[in-house]
């Protein structure tokens, strides 16, 4: 399952990207912060008990808070527990065209999605990008920070 990170990094025909992972906020009526300004990667999971459970991967290039406000949140009445969002940066590579951070952005949630439906099968409620996932260049993903459930390391190329 774990990848090792030297041994993955070290191939140069994948290329390296870095997210950085915020610690978890609860989904709450206060929930709006300034951080929600932002743009990036999202990850909203369940706590029950003493599990965290995945349920949805995302991304948004405008901004997290119109992104949420999209969401409606409805569907995540259907799980039991306390409802938490993490939200994730992309740290490397830099100096990127606009155009190609936003293909970044796809192909990065897209690999985010395809090795957590594997862990966590029937979790996940967006799964259909990765029925079409072809995705522009093969990628190392390092996910740093609190990444929560996230592995430390996915690599595109066992896609």
């Amino acid at each position: 399952m774990g990848l090792m990170l030297n041994e993955t990094l070290s191939n140069e025909r994948l290329k390296k990207v870095t997210v950085n992972w915020a610690y978890r906020r609860q989904v709450d009526k206060n929930w709006y912060s300034e951080v929600l300004d932002g743009k990036g990667l999202y990850y909203i999971s369940t706590k029950f008990g003493t599990n965290y459970t995945p349920r949805y991967i995302g991304q948004t290039y405008n901004n997290y808070f119109a992104r949420f406000i999209d969401h409606d949140w409805y569907w995540l009445n259907e799980y039991r527990g306390t409802k938490f969002f993490r939200l994730g940066s992309i740290e490397y590579p830099t100096g990127k065209s606009k155009d190609e951070m936003k293909q970044l952005y796809v192909d990065v949630e897209s690999a985010l999605i395809y090795e957590m439906k594997k862990l966590y099968k029937d979790k996940l409620r967006n799964v259909m990008s990765t029925k079409t996932y072809e995705p522009s260049h093969l990628y190392v993903i390092r996910n740093i920070g609190y990444r929560g459930e996230l592995p430390e390391v996915i690599s595109m190329r066992d896609h």
